[in-house]
């Protein structure tokens, strides 16, 4: 580490210490300078004390000459600084004042004393190292002469030893492009005819037979083939007339037998890699489902024919390298709930209608390094839907009882309190002051009645009774019965308009109570979802029954926003909504229109003139008796 420190020499009082320089007065300065080994030197100047500043100066200059010096002077002649200039060669020369900035010039000199010792160290690192460059430049010399001289002397062998690589390397060539034991045969021969005088190469198997060692008339050469411990059999290298194998060609043609046993070894587990990977695509896409295998970033890497099918493309390599989101829902992004390499579930996350939903059974077949995953996409839709009717039926059939239970606890009290209100008022004169709150609590106690009637009636008529002859006003009124029981709570109206009091038809009386239950439900949320946007709304639903020469038709309209265009042709998929799926199984619709159908019916969506949506259903003639017909 390079030292360094600085002194100003200087009988006014001029305090650098804060900057790490000493104040030295003029009378101590010899005696400071014995003991330290400044590097950088200042020295106040006057005519007094010129010759004595000199002096010191030049006895510090002999002791080191990279030490810098500072002449600050005060009433000096031209003469004596132009002497302090050529016999000191001071760094810098200014006039004394106590305002100047001596720490800076002192900076300046500091840097230049490093600099200078910096570049005097490096010379002498550069001539240190020089001397060391010319020690190893000898003997490396010296280590050439002797290498060139052991090159010279292996210089022929590795002639002789570069043709019979060339040689080797033909043949191998000769050996990996054979796909069979005779390609390897003919090929081998013609690499090794022109340097061995090979006339011909024979492979034999462990179950084949062997030429006899002892046959004098037959000049070969054999070697075994065998990869470890496993044996494939022999190599024979023949020779024409009396010509015989030496022993540096016999080592050559071992490691020739070595190149044939990989080779023979690689052709048989080709073709039976040939074989599986057959056998696995015939496996692959027998699978009706779909599958693919993708990489971590969701290219496709292989796919089946169930894959093809379902998105509708012509050949593989369509979707090879494309998304397995974007071949199977036109998705730009993967899809929601996607868990590679575990068993889920997800919805069909393209804006179709179709709303399918998928098992997902996907598994990591690679390793840590690299990962691909299997997946097969099983369509479970119809499962579902399925499903679902079996617990909507369920929980229909768990309704009825309920109610019927209701019903039979509720009736007892209800009458008991019937006749007492009826009782009570039999006992009055009509003039009281609570006569007309008797009259509330009797016209209460039979609503009451009528509700639990209603109930018990949706009871004892089982989902699978017979048919019989029904009368659809009782029908629809049964549905409204139930309905209101949630829209008069909340101000919707409904209206029910017929212009006669029977409309005949042969079904089951419940079966179609839950049919129209359902489209009314959908009027109903559509209504609740319009009366969030608008607190004074009020809900209005429409129903007519009207007879013509074709059957029964039955309109159900309501007030609310309706549907767009594109929604009215899918609203009786199955399991779609546009509604939360996870609270709406979008099988309401679905099982009205399954019921209506079951009964020779049908029901359409339409918006009307007033831009209402309208579900029309109509059951036919055949099946469709009026209240006033003959029959």
């Amino acid at each position: 580490m390079i030292s360094a420190n600085a002194a100003l020499l200087s009988n006014d009082p001029v305090d650098l210490s804060a900057f790490g320089i000493d104040t030295i007065s003029i009378d101590k300065a010899e005696a400071y300078l014995e003991t330290s080994n400044v590097s950088v030197l200042g020295a106040h100047c006057r005519p007094g004390n010129y010759q004595a500043i000199l002096r010191l100066l030049l006895q510090e200059r002999r002791k080191n000459t990279n030490k810098r010096f500072l002449i600050f002077f005060e009433q000096l002649s031209s003469k004596q600084l132009i002497e302090i200039n050529n016999v000191l060669g001071p760094n810098k020369t200014l006039p004394f004042s106590v305002e100047l900035p001596f720490h800076e010039h002192f900076q300046d000199c500091f840097s230049d004393y490093y600099e200078r010792e910096q570049n005097k160290q490096l010379l002498e690192l550069v001539n240190e190292k020089n001397d060391e460059l010319k020690k190893l430049t000898l003997d490396l010399e010296r280590k050439v002469v002797e290498r060139q001289n052991s090159l010279e002397a292996s210089r022929q062998k590795n002639a002789n030893a570069e043709k019979r690589l060339q040689v080797l390397k033909k043949t191998l060539l000769q050996i990996y492009q054979a796909n069979s034991i005779s390609e390897i045969e003919h090929g081998v021969s013609f690499a090794l005819k022109k340097e061995f005088a090979v006339a011909g190469v024979q492979i034999r198997r462990p179950s084949q037979s062997n030429f006899s060692d002892k046959d004098e008339n037959i000049r070969y050469y054999k070697t075994a083939l065998k990869i470890g411990s496993k044996e494939l059999g022999h190599i024979y290298f023949f020779k024409n007339g009396d010509l015989r194998f030496d022993a540096q060609e016999k080592r050559f043609l071992k490691q020739v037998a070595e190149a044939v046993s990989l080779s023979i070894e690689r052709t048989v587990q080709y073709s039976g890699s040939q074989e599986l990977k057959t056998q696995w695509e015939k496996t692959f896409d027998a699978i009706s489902d779909p599958i693919c295998l993708t990489d971590e970033n969701y290219n496709i890497l292989r796919i089946n024919a169930g894959f093809l099918k379902q998105t509708g493309a012509s050949q593989y390599q369509d979707h090879i390298g494309d998304k397995c989101y974007r071949a199977l829902f036109n998705r730009d992004s993967p899809c929601e709930g996607c868990m590679r390499g575990q068993i889920f579930q997800i919805r069909n996350p393209a804006q179709t209608p179709a709303s399918e939903v998928y098992d997902v059974y996907s598994n990591n077949l690679g390793d840590q390094g690299q990962a691909i995953y299997f997946q097969m996409y099983r369509d479970v839709t119809k499962d579902l839907n399925l499903q679902r009717q079996v617990i909507e039926s369920a929980k229909m059939a768990e309704l009825g009882t309920i109610s019927s239970s209701i019903a039979h606890e509720l009736n007892n009290p209800i009458g008991g309190m019937l006749n007492f209100a009826q009782l009570i008022k039999m006992d009055l004169d009509g003039d009281e002051d609570f006569y007309d709150d008797i009259l509330e609590i009797e016209k209460g106690i039979i609503k009451c009645k009528n509700i639990v009637k209603s109930l018990l009636g949706f009871a004892r008529k089982s989902f699978n009774a017979e048919i019989t002859e029904i009368n659809l006003v009782e029908v629809i009124e049964q549905a409204i019965k139930i309905t209101e029981l949630k829209t008069r709570s909340i101000g919707i109206v409904i209206n029910f308009h017929h212009d006669q009091p029977e409309y005949m038809l042969n079904g089951r009386f419940n079966l179609l109570t839950h049919a129209f239950r359902n489209i009314l439900q959908n009027s109903q949320e559509s209504l609740i979802a319009k009366r969030r946007k608008n607190k004074h709304f009020k809900g209005l639903i429409e129903i007519t029954i009207s007879n013509d020469e074709k059957g029964t038709e039955i309109v159900i309209r309501d007030n609310g926003d309706g549907a767009p265009e594109e929604i009215i042709g899918h609203i009786f998929d199955p399991l779609f909504t546009t509604k939360d799926p996870e609270t709406n199984s979008g099988l309401g619709l679905t099982l009205a229109l399954q019921i209506v159908k079951e009964h020779n019916g049908t029901i359409k969506v339409s918006i009307d003139k007033d831009k209402k949506l309208c579900l029309i259903t109509r059951f036919f003639k055949s099946e469709v008796q009026s209240g006033l017909s003959e029959f």
